[in-house]
């Protein structure tokens, strides 16, 4: 991959000093810190969608499965006569709660990404402010 991002830059310079420049940014050799004040404040106002996307890049919703069945499996008794003890109808009712949850969150994350991209400046859908 390495390889493939250098042989980008030689690619897109206009000159072998362009691409020599460039590379030394990328490599931190040129003397430029590694963050600035614009670096910080895109991090800071991206911050919630960075948090999202490490919670949800992750097995959320097998593990809050799992969870749901530990909780529906220890510690529960039906009062039901033929039930007594049975711990499958509350597993059912917590998985379908887990899963049902794990929809809504996601909803409301893409609801909120299209929000932000109705009201950015650099909106990929161009047609969209005709």
């Amino acid at each position: 991959m390495l390889l493939a991002v250098i042989g980008w830059v030689l690619f897109r310079a206009e000159t072998i000093a362009d691409a020599i420049d460039y590379l030394a940014v990328m490599f931190f050799v040129s003397g430029n810190p590694l963050t600035d004040a614009n670096a910080i404040v895109f991090f800071q106002e991206n911050l919630v969608f960075l948090i999202c996307g490490v919670i949800f890049s992750a097995p959320v919703a097998k593990v809050l499965a799992r969870k749901a069945d530990a909780l529906g499996t220890h510690g529960t008794a039906d009062t039901d006569a033929g039930n007594a003890g049975s711990p499958g109808r509350n597993t059912h009712v917590l998985s379908g709660a887990v899963s049902a949850l794990y929809v809504a969150a996601f909803t409301a994350v893409f609801l909120l990404a299209m929000s932000y991209l109705v009201k950015g400046t650099h909106n990929p859908f161009i047609y969209f402010n005709f």
